[in-house]
């Protein structure tokens, strides 16, 4: 009933906040709060549903909830520090509230059901907070992508109100992708921890190919901008292709090990 309720109302909540947004008086004096009180009910039933007293339960529907968290949490904080994306927020937040009803009515299979370790743990939480400041980066890049777009046009869209600066844009997209790496660095680092589990599990080895080849791309993109200047459309293309190898590397490698344990 607790997971009912705190899932039930972190939906209504995240579906909320783009109504807020498009009165812009209402957002004002409302979104932050309906924003903080939309993550603690997330965060609520994410401390319920994923990490019971029994151990934590990773399957692919309470991973995903889990990254949207993180993710719905580092938009708050953008928003609290004035560098917020408004144009995120009618994506971030009813995507977030997709993914609680999608942990809601996905049964939790038994396999999932197991005791992580300490270490294990903390493996798995810097791997989800790496992807989730990737994704945002991600989000981030697609916008900087539109909002180049528009300018070379020179016309003006309901985007351009929605958007700051392009230099600001560029500037929060580069501070996601730096905490992604350190993030996704730690990941990797801890990983090596469990190299036995590791070569015993196929849809694992595939995982930290398409994650060390992840962190290439983004170290590459963080090189070249250091030392080369690289701006704009490399960006946008070195930014959506280190997410692709991630999105293969956490979402592909899930499946790919659900298919192995349903394989007689």
């Amino acid at each position: 009933m607790i997971q009912f309720l705190s899932g039930g109302g972190a939906i209504l909540l995240y579906l909320c906040l783009p109504v807020a947004l498009v009165r812009k008086e209402m957002a004002r004096q409302w979104l932050p709060a309906l924003a903080i009180a939309a993550l603690l009910a997330h965060g609520w039933y994410v401390q319920n549903l994923v990490f019971p007293p029994t151990g934590p339960v990773l399957d692919l529907p309470r991973v995903t909830s889990l990254i949207f968290l993180f993710i719905s949490l580092l938009t708050l904080v953008n928003l609290s520090r004035g560098k917020a994306i408004a144009s995120l927020v009618p994506v971030v937040f009813p995507l977030a509230g997709a993914s609680v009803l999608l942990s809601l009515l996905v049964p939790v299979a038994e396999d999932y059901r197991s005791s992580l370790g300490l270490l294990a743990t903390v493996h798995a939480l810097l791997s989800i907070l790496a992807y989730s400041t990737l994704t945002i980066a991600a989000l981030q890049a697609l916008s900087l992508a539109l909002l180049e777009q528009d300018l070379k046009r020179r016309r003006t869209s309901p985007l351009l109100t929605l958007l700051p600066p392009l230099q600001t844009l560029e500037e929060l997209l580069f501070e996601h992708i730096w905490l992604g790496v350190i993030l996704l660095s730690l990941s990797i680092l801890s990983g090596a921890l469990f190299l036995d589990e590791l070569m015993r599990t196929p849809g694992l080895i595939h995982k930290t190919i398409l994650s060390l080849i992840a962190w290439a791309i983004f170290a590459t993109l963080l090189w070249g901008r250091h030392r080369k200047g690289w701006r704009s459309t490399v960006v946008v293309r070195y930014s959506l292709g280190g997410f692709a190898a991630l999105v293969l590397a956490y979402f592909g490698s899930r499946w790919a090990i659900a298919l192995l344990w349903t394989m007689p």
